[in-house]
């Protein structure tokens, strides 16, 4: 994932964030802080652990399904 589709993805609230990385992450917070966002780089380090979460369930899940 490029830096500009973890930015879109962030902005439309998309899952796909799930597919970022964690310095990816880190970038866009710094980049939410310094425009005085602070908020938002909040909710974005919490979206994401949301998301990954999330992602690690229905992958546990579908191990159990399929195992």
């Amino acid at each position: 994932m490029t830096y500009s589709e973890v930015k879109a993805a962030y902005l439309s609230e998309s899952f796909d964030l799930v597919n970022a990385t964690q310095e990816q992450i880190t970038k866009l917070e710094a980049e939410l802080e310094r425009t005085g966002d602070e908020h938002g780089a909040d909710w974005l380090q919490s979206r994401y652990e949301d998301f990954k979460y999330e992602m690690d369930c229905m992958l546990a899940d579908c191990r159990a399904e399929f195992s």
